[in-house]
């Protein structure tokens, strides 16, 4: 009767031990980590902006801009011109801030904070790539400089002719 126990207790054991190798040695290590979507200053800007837009539009923060436009196509099947080219430039930039038509979903405004790091030479390209693009798609965009502070009626002032 000892021996069944030690054998019951040695296969519980066993079992432990193949749960925690397979569940802590084998799974895959991600090496995420939190962050804010938004920065202290895009925030700042955020709640002033929420104010600004009327109650038939929405905000969206830091979409994609592959989310906003797309590539002509002149028919289905051109994805090879998408992914060499076009496709791929647009789908790994975002736009700080959109404004959209809470009905249609349709874009009617593009916001970008412009700080500092706009000032290197591949941001300016960045930017320029966004303001060209933006303008092919007929979406306007507003560059706004950061600023510690933002008052609603300069930004409405700014917007307003957008809705």
């Amino acid at each position: 009767m000892d021996d069944s126990w030690h054998m019951i207790g040695a296969g519980v054991c066993a079992v432990v031990i193949l749960y925690l190798v397979f569940r802590f040695a084998l799974s895959p290590k991600y090496p995420y980590t939190h962050r804010y979507i938004l920065t202290k200053a895009e925030l700042h800007f955020f709640k002033t902006l929420r104010q600004c837009i009327p109650g038939d539009c929405c905000l969206s923060v830091k979409p994609r801009l592959g989310d906003i436009i797309d590539v002509a196509r002149t028919t289905k099947d051109s994805d090879p011109q998408w992914i060499r080219h076009y496709g791929a430039a647009i789908w790994s930039k975002h736009i700080d801030f959109v404004i959209f038509d809470a009905e249609t979903a349709e874009v009617l405004l593009c916001i970008e904070l412009d700080d500092s790091s706009h000032l290197s030479k591949d941001a300016k390209q960045r930017d320029q790539f966004k303001n060209k693009a933006l303008a092919a798609a007929e979406i306007p965009l507003v560059r706004l400089p950061v600023k510690q502070r933002y008052r609603a009626a300069d930004v409405t002032k700014k917007i307003q002719g957008y809705f």
